[in-house]
């Protein structure tokens, strides 16, 4: 599933303009362009990448992880 950046930088907790740092830093690159020039990430890539620094804990938290689409 392809989502627009302003719902991957909510899934990540950051802003677009640090996704759109990210890719210019080469951390996270969007898997596609539209015509018009928006980035497009996929949902798995966004929810399995783990940012530098981040460190792995030894106990296991329990996450849910909601998205909202709302279709006008």
């Amino acid at each position: 599933m392809r989502i627009r950046i302003g719902i991957a930088a909510e899934l990540k907790g950051v802003s677009p303009s640090t996704l759109r740092r990210w890719e210019k830093e080469e951390k996270l690159q969007p898997v596609e362009r539209t015509v018009g020039g928006h980035r497009r990430y996929v949902l798995v890539q966004l929810l399995g990448k783990k940012e530098k620094g981040d460190r792995e804990t030894t106990k296991r938290k329990s996450t849910t992880t909601t998205m909202r689409v709302c279709r006008v």
